[in-house]
């Protein structure tokens, strides 16, 4: 949980309360590590693949969709001269 937690940056119990949603929703499911057993491993459900990859094609939908008004108005935008250290 320690480095799901760290990716996502969440805290360790806010990542806890999250997969323990996932879970119940069937989402993901949780496999204790057969080497050591304090570790645990999460796991996307066939469900929870599912909806990872219809919320992706959204994801990709809208942003072709805005991607040439987002172009439009940074042509807009005034050059920026010179960088910050």
């Amino acid at each position: 949980m320690g480095d799901l937690a760290a990716h996502l940056l969440l805290r360790h119990h806010s990542t806890v309360e999250l997969v323990n949603r996932a879970t119940r929703a069937g989402l993901v499911r949780r496999l204790t590590d057969g080497a050591d057993h304090r570790v645990v491993r999460v796991t996307l459900t066939d469900e929870g693949e599912h909806r990872l990859n219809a919320l992706a094609e959204a994801h990709l939908e809208e942003l072709s969709r805005i991607g040439p008004r987002l172009a439009a108005l940074s042509d807009d935008l005034p050059a920026v001269s010179g960088t910050r250290s």
